[in-house]
Protein backbone atom coordinates (compact mmCIF):
# COMPACT_ATOMS: atom_id res chain seq x y z
CA UNK A 1 0.00 0.00 0.00
CA UNK A 2 3.18 2.56 0.93
CA UNK A 3 4.74 2.01 -2.50
CA UNK A 4 1.27 2.70 -4.48
CA UNK A 5 1.01 5.90 -2.50
CA UNK A 6 4.62 6.91 -3.08
CA UNK A 7 4.38 5.89 -7.11
CA UNK A 8 1.23 8.49 -6.99
CA UNK A 9 3.51 11.16 -5.02
CA UNK A 10 6.31 10.86 -7.26
CA UNK A 11 3.94 10.76 -10.74
CA UNK A 12 1.79 14.08 -9.06
CA UNK A 13 5.55 15.28 -8.67
CA UNK A 14 6.51 14.68 -12.47
CA UNK A 15 3.64 16.69 -13.84
CA UNK A 16 3.89 19.75 -11.19
CA UNK A 17 7.84 19.73 -12.32
CA UNK A 18 6.06 19.60 -16.53
CA UNK A 19 3.90 22.38 -15.71
CA UNK A 20 6.16 24.56 -13.82
CA UNK A 21 8.71 24.43 -16.94
CA UNK A 22 6.34 24.90 -19.40
CA UNK A 23 4.60 27.85 -17.56
CA UNK A 24 8.07 28.82 -17.15
CA UNK A 25 8.83 28.45 -21.24
CA UNK A 26 5.85 30.20 -22.51
CA UNK A 27 6.74 33.42 -19.34
CA UNK A 28 9.98 33.85 -20.98
CA UNK A 29 8.80 33.78 -24.82
CA UNK A 30 5.84 36.38 -23.89
CA UNK A 31 8.69 38.47 -22.68
CA UNK A 32 11.21 38.14 -25.74
CA UNK A 33 8.18 38.70 -27.58
CA UNK A 34 8.02 42.01 -25.69
CA UNK A 35 11.41 43.22 -26.23
CA UNK A 36 12.03 42.18 -29.59
CA UNK A 37 8.41 43.35 -31.51
CA UNK A 38 6.75 45.10 -28.62
CA UNK A 39 3.58 44.87 -26.98
CA UNK A 40 1.02 45.24 -30.08
CA UNK A 41 2.77 42.08 -30.95
CA UNK A 42 1.45 40.33 -28.07
CA UNK A 43 -2.04 42.01 -27.62
CA UNK A 44 -2.67 40.72 -31.50
CA UNK A 45 -1.63 37.11 -30.21
CA UNK A 46 -3.63 37.24 -26.98
CA UNK A 47 -6.66 38.18 -29.33
CA UNK A 48 -6.24 35.12 -31.89
CA UNK A 49 -6.11 32.87 -28.78
CA UNK A 50 -9.59 34.21 -27.72
CA UNK A 51 -11.14 34.13 -30.94
CA UNK A 52 -10.24 30.61 -30.75
CA UNK A 53 -11.65 30.24 -27.62
CA UNK A 54 -14.72 31.89 -28.67
CA UNK A 55 -15.33 29.79 -31.55
CA UNK A 56 -15.20 26.47 -29.54
CA UNK A 57 -18.37 27.45 -27.81
CA UNK A 58 -21.46 26.57 -28.68
CA UNK A 59 -23.85 28.30 -31.17
CA UNK A 60 -26.85 29.78 -29.68
CA UNK A 61 -29.97 28.78 -31.49
CA UNK A 62 -32.76 30.60 -32.99
CA UNK A 63 -35.25 32.72 -31.66
CA UNK A 64 -38.18 30.82 -31.60
CA UNK A 65 -40.42 32.75 -28.84
CA UNK A 66 -42.94 35.04 -29.30
CA UNK A 67 -43.25 38.34 -27.94
CA UNK A 68 -46.21 39.04 -25.57
CA UNK A 69 -49.06 40.88 -27.42
CA UNK A 70 -48.80 44.71 -27.48
CA UNK A 71 -50.55 46.52 -24.40
CA UNK A 72 -52.18 49.37 -25.27
CA UNK A 73 -52.32 52.50 -23.09
CA UNK A 74 -55.74 54.12 -21.67
CA UNK A 75 -58.28 54.34 -24.51
CA UNK A 76 -61.42 56.63 -23.89
CA UNK A 77 -64.83 54.55 -24.33
CA UNK A 78 -66.36 57.53 -25.83
CA UNK A 79 -64.53 60.99 -27.98
CA UNK A 80 -66.14 63.91 -29.28
CA UNK A 81 -62.62 64.26 -31.12
CA UNK A 82 -62.20 62.74 -35.15
CA UNK A 83 -58.45 61.66 -34.30
CA UNK A 84 -57.34 59.16 -31.89
CA UNK A 85 -53.45 58.34 -30.99
CA UNK A 86 -53.17 54.56 -30.51
CA UNK A 87 -50.25 53.82 -28.06
CA UNK A 88 -48.59 51.15 -25.91
CA UNK A 89 -46.03 48.61 -25.36
CA UNK A 90 -44.10 45.41 -26.59
CA UNK A 91 -40.85 43.82 -27.23
CA UNK A 92 -37.96 46.64 -28.01
CA UNK A 93 -37.95 46.56 -31.74
CA UNK A 94 -40.75 44.59 -32.29
CA UNK A 95 -43.31 45.55 -35.04
CA UNK A 96 -46.65 46.08 -34.22
CA UNK A 97 -49.59 45.93 -36.98
CA UNK A 98 -52.89 47.86 -35.42
CA UNK A 99 -56.37 46.84 -37.31
CA UNK A 100 -57.97 49.62 -36.93
CA UNK A 101 -61.73 48.95 -38.53
CA UNK A 102 -61.13 47.25 -42.24
CA UNK A 103 -57.26 48.46 -42.23
CA UNK A 104 -54.21 47.32 -40.58
CA UNK A 105 -51.21 49.80 -39.79
CA UNK A 106 -47.68 48.48 -39.03
CA UNK A 107 -45.24 50.44 -36.55
CA UNK A 108 -42.04 49.65 -34.85
CA UNK A 109 -41.63 49.64 -30.94
CA UNK A 110 -38.38 51.76 -29.95
CA UNK A 111 -35.41 50.85 -28.23
CA UNK A 112 -38.09 50.74 -24.92
CA UNK A 113 -40.84 48.91 -26.69
CA UNK A 114 -43.25 52.31 -26.59
CA UNK A 115 -45.17 52.82 -29.91
CA UNK A 116 -48.29 54.68 -31.15
CA UNK A 117 -49.99 55.58 -34.10
CA UNK A 118 -52.69 57.86 -35.25
CA UNK A 119 -56.16 56.94 -36.65
CA UNK A 120 -59.01 58.75 -38.05
CA UNK A 121 -62.31 57.65 -36.03
CA UNK A 122 -65.67 57.26 -38.03
CA UNK A 123 -69.02 58.11 -36.23
CA UNK A 124 -70.47 55.61 -34.42
CA UNK A 125 -68.00 52.79 -33.08
CA UNK A 126 -64.93 52.03 -33.72
CA UNK A 127 -62.74 48.91 -32.82
CA UNK A 128 -59.34 48.07 -33.26
CA UNK A 129 -56.07 45.45 -31.57
CA UNK A 130 -52.91 44.82 -32.30
CA UNK A 131 -50.38 41.42 -33.11
CA UNK A 132 -46.29 42.04 -32.29
CA UNK A 133 -43.85 40.36 -34.13
CA UNK A 134 -39.98 40.54 -33.71
CA UNK A 135 -37.19 40.66 -35.27
CA UNK A 136 -36.87 36.62 -35.84
CA UNK A 137 -40.15 36.61 -36.87
CA UNK A 138 -42.29 35.34 -34.19
CA UNK A 139 -45.90 36.22 -34.06
CA UNK A 140 -47.79 37.26 -30.46
CA UNK A 141 -51.30 36.24 -29.73
CA UNK A 142 -54.01 39.11 -30.07
CA UNK A 143 -54.33 42.14 -27.54
CA UNK A 144 -57.35 43.31 -26.10
CA UNK A 145 -60.33 44.10 -28.19
CA UNK A 146 -61.29 47.82 -27.64
CA UNK A 147 -63.90 50.01 -29.09
CA UNK A 148 -64.00 54.05 -28.84
CA UNK A 149 -67.08 55.28 -29.99
CA UNK A 150 -67.17 58.76 -31.74
CA UNK A 151 -70.39 60.70 -30.55
CA UNK A 152 -70.26 64.68 -31.77
CA UNK A 153 -74.02 65.44 -30.83
CA UNK A 154 -74.85 67.33 -27.47
CA UNK A 155 -77.13 66.04 -24.93
CA UNK A 156 -80.58 66.82 -24.34
CA UNK A 157 -81.47 69.23 -21.66
CA UNK A 158 -84.58 70.56 -20.59
CA UNK A 159 -85.64 72.32 -17.57
CA UNK A 160 -89.04 72.18 -17.01
CA UNK A 161 -89.19 74.17 -13.89
CA UNK A 162 -89.05 76.70 -12.93
CA UNK A 163 -88.66 78.77 -16.07
CA UNK A 164 -86.61 81.85 -16.79
CA UNK A 165 -87.97 85.09 -15.84
CA UNK A 166 -89.85 83.61 -13.16
CA UNK A 167 -90.79 85.55 -10.01
CA UNK A 168 -90.69 84.52 -6.32
CA UNK A 169 -91.98 86.70 -3.45
CA UNK A 170 -91.79 85.87 0.31
CA UNK A 171 -90.32 83.94 3.14
CA UNK A 172 -92.04 80.84 1.82
CA UNK A 173 -90.76 81.12 -1.72
CA UNK A 174 -87.17 81.55 -0.86
CA UNK A 175 -86.40 78.17 -1.11
CA UNK A 176 -87.03 76.49 -5.13
CA UNK A 177 -86.39 73.04 -6.71
CA UNK A 178 -84.77 73.22 -10.39
CA UNK A 179 -85.74 70.04 -11.89
CA UNK A 180 -85.36 69.23 -15.83
CA UNK A 181 -84.61 65.96 -18.16
CA UNK A 182 -81.28 64.91 -19.72
CA UNK A 183 -80.09 62.02 -21.62
CA UNK A 184 -79.50 58.94 -18.86
CA UNK A 185 -75.51 59.06 -17.79
CA UNK A 186 -75.33 62.31 -18.41
CA UNK A 187 -73.61 64.80 -16.25
CA UNK A 188 -75.56 67.85 -14.95
CA UNK A 189 -74.04 70.64 -13.04
CA UNK A 190 -75.82 74.14 -11.43
CA UNK A 191 -73.49 76.83 -11.12
CA UNK A 192 -70.15 73.95 -11.50
CA UNK A 193 -72.32 72.21 -8.27
CA UNK A 194 -72.92 68.12 -9.30
CA UNK A 195 -76.07 67.01 -9.62
CA UNK A 196 -77.19 63.06 -9.40
CA UNK A 197 -79.31 62.32 -12.44
CA UNK A 198 -81.58 59.78 -11.89
CA UNK A 199 -81.32 56.53 -14.93
CA UNK A 200 -84.23 58.03 -16.43
CA UNK A 201 -82.00 61.13 -17.01
CA UNK A 202 -84.17 63.30 -14.54
CA UNK A 203 -82.91 65.74 -12.19
CA UNK A 204 -83.49 68.06 -9.67
CA UNK A 205 -81.28 70.41 -7.56
CA UNK A 206 -83.11 72.46 -4.31
CA UNK A 207 -81.35 75.93 -3.85
CA UNK A 208 -82.13 79.31 -1.70
CA UNK A 209 -82.90 82.49 -3.35
CA UNK A 210 -81.12 86.10 -2.76
CA UNK A 211 -82.95 89.09 -3.02
CA UNK A 212 -83.21 90.50 -6.62
CA UNK A 213 -81.65 88.49 -9.67
CA UNK A 214 -80.41 85.00 -9.39
CA UNK A 215 -78.60 83.45 -12.35
CA UNK A 216 -78.40 79.51 -12.85
CA UNK A 217 -75.84 78.16 -15.56
CA UNK A 218 -77.37 74.34 -16.18
CA UNK A 219 -74.98 72.64 -18.07
CA UNK A 220 -75.41 68.64 -19.81
CA UNK A 221 -72.11 66.75 -20.72
CA UNK A 222 -72.38 63.37 -21.69
CA UNK A 223 -69.59 60.74 -21.75
CA UNK A 224 -67.93 62.18 -25.04
CA UNK A 225 -67.20 65.62 -23.69
CA UNK A 226 -70.08 67.09 -25.23
CA UNK A 227 -71.95 70.00 -23.49
CA UNK A 228 -75.40 71.87 -23.81
CA UNK A 229 -75.82 74.78 -21.45
CA UNK A 230 -79.34 77.11 -20.61
CA UNK A 231 -78.86 80.10 -18.56
CA UNK A 232 -81.47 80.67 -16.25
CA UNK A 233 -82.65 84.24 -14.53
CA UNK A 234 -84.97 84.14 -11.91
CA UNK A 235 -86.21 86.91 -9.43
CA UNK A 236 -86.86 86.84 -5.70
CA UNK A 237 -88.15 89.47 -3.39
CA UNK A 238 -88.53 89.39 0.04
CA UNK A 239 -91.32 91.53 0.54
CA UNK A 240 -89.89 93.77 3.31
Amino acid sequence: MRKYYSRLSRLEEKRSIRSAFVFGVLTIGILILMVFFGIPLVTKFAGIVTDIKQSNQPIQKNDTTPPPPPNFNYIPDFTNQNKIVVSGNTEAGATVTIYFNDTQTDVVSDNNGNFSSEFNLSDGANSFYGIAKDKSGNKSNESQHYKVTLDKKAPKLTISSPHDGDKFLGDKNKQISIQGMTDPSTQITINDRFVSVSDDGSFKYQTTLSDGDNNFSVKAIDSAGNKTEQILKVNYSSGN
